[in-house]
């Protein structure tokens, strides 16, 4: 898999690993790791297959791609950052591989999708494919200059028969039973706006693993890292 690297060398500690949402890619995470970076962090960030410049998968099963992470990445992280897709990747992952990290940030996590809202994601993308960073700038006015640039080259790198089979792959979709598997502490972050977060889960999953806490990040939509990166950062460097 594709990655980008902010920061001291890869090896070099404290180390994070950065997974991009569905249709994104690793470069829509500079925000983020570049403020790891400058705190002194060593972050990479990964390309999943059918994103990026990531060539597909034999497999999109969950299990399937977080081995396939674990074997070119390794383990030993301070830190696992996964924004939506990224969230249910990174919660199989650490219930696969617990050692993977030390602790987990989980940006809008996708845990838990009802099919009637993952259908709608190819058309989307084949839509979106077509938008200007123009079009990208004035729909999201509060988002980076370099953020816009960045999603409209992820958007048209994308690849439309991949994220389909990312969907049929993992149907129905739903790792909540892995999530009660993790035993690494998971914060996670919930946009006020347009969440993928299933509204029961901020009570039931904590209650069946409490390593598990749940917050809602104010004047945010699904990509609350785009919309407020210094929060964002604030959380990843907090202690657990």
């Amino acid at each position: 898999m594709n990655s980008e690297h902010w920061g001291p060398a890869e090896g070099s500690e404290p180390r994070a690993l950065l997974v991009h949402g569905i249709t994104s890619s690793a470069a829509t995470m500079w925000e983020l790791g570049t403020g790891l970076a400058d705190a002194g962090w060593s972050a990479t960030a990964v390309d999943l297959p059918g994103h990026g410049g990531s060539a597909p998968a034999p497999s999109y099963a969950f299990a399937d791609i977080a081995d396939a992470l674990r074997d070119e990445f390794g383990g030993g992280y301070d830190l696992y950052v996964g924004h939506s897709l990224g969230g249910a990747v990174g919660t199989v992952l650490l219930a696969r591989h617990p050692d993977t990290a030390r602790r987990a940030v989980l940006i809008d996590p996708a845990l838990l999708a009802p099919d009637s809202r993952l259908a709608q994601i190819p058309a989307q993308l084949e839509a979106d494919k077509a938008l200007a960073v123009a079009d990208v700038a004035a729909a999201n006015p509060r988002w980076h200059p370099r953020t816009v640039e960045t999603r409209v080259a992820a958007t048209r790198a994308a690849d439309v028969e991949a994220v389909r089979s990312w969907l049929a792959d993992n149907s129905p979709w739903d790792v909540t039973a892995a999530a009660a598997q993790v035993r690494v502490p998971v914060s996670v972050l919930v946009a006020s706006s347009d969440s993928a977060v299933a509204p029961t889960l901020a009570e039931r999953l904590p209650a069946v693993n409490p390593r598990w806490s749940f917050a809602t990040i104010p004047d945010t939509t699904h990509s609350l890292h785009r919309d407020q990166p210094a929060v964002v950062l604030e959380r990843l460097l907090a202690s657990p």
